[in-house]
């Protein structure tokens, strides 16, 4: 029988971590999980961003090793730059790995791009079309916060959207088997102290406090099934 396979479509360096790691490592278990990243991480509203696209390249790599991710691919665009005058040329590119590859199954962000990140919703969107186009992909899952993480962010960007409320997901992931290994992906990328110190904090509370539990959240799209 053939191995499922996933290929899952970020922004940045760092957002498999800090997204779905729990569910990545899930289906690294149980198939082949590829991951694109679509930016370089040189993150210009660094002062001195220099040598850091690479620092972040390595961390990712790290991280996708820890969640026994078979390959990634870089696309190297400019963090921050994403916009619909380049939707085709990402596209395009995608479409070429997605050829490649025939995953059965993507993941990405949900149309609010989970934090309001920009670069976010127009990797969702060019996602959500790739998903739409090509028939040997038969589910898309589209990672969303529950709600009560995304009421512990609402500082984080100028706006952060709520997340999700159990009724209005269509898929939940436990993903306690995997802890460890989320936590260990995070903590790879220790260019993003700030981020990573936040996210280990909501983690801790998780472990903690059952009403907090250790699942992830998805929209999802299938056909086929």
């Amino acid at each position: 029988m053939a191995k499922h396979k996933t290929v899952c479509i970020f922004a940045h360096p760092d957002d498999e971590a800090f997204g779905p790691s729990g569910t990545i490592a899930k289906y690294a278990e149980e198939g082949e999980v590829f991951l694109i990243c679509v930016t370089n991480g040189n993150d210009k509203t660094r002062k001195d961003n220099s040598g850091l696209s690479e620092i972040r390249k390595q961390e990712l790599v790290s991280s996708s090793n820890t969640l026994g991710v078979k390959k990634v691919y870089f696309l190297d665009f400019e963090d921050g730059e994403l916009r619909n005058n380049i939707y085709h040329q990402v596209s395009d590119k995608i479409q070429n790995i997605l050829d490649k590859i025939k995953p059965d199954t993507l993941i990405t962000y949900e149309p609010k791009g989970v934090s309001g990140h920009l670069d976010h919703i127009f990797c969702s969107m060019v996602t959500s079309y790739l998903y739409r186009e090509n028939k040997y992909v038969k589910k898309l899952l589209l990672y969303c916060l529950p709600k009560i993480r995304s009421s512990l962010m609402k500082n984080y960007f100028i706006y952060f959207p709520d997340g999700y409320e159990k009724k209005e997901v269509q898929e939940i992931v436990d993903v306690s088997k995997y802890w460890n290994l989320k936590l260990k992906a995070v903590k790879c990328h220790k260019s993003q102290k700030k981020d990573v110190v936040r996210i280990l904090a909501i983690m801790k509370l998780q472990k903690y406090l059952k009403f907090f539990p250790k699942e992830e959240y998805f929209l999802v799209q299938k056909r086929g099934l």
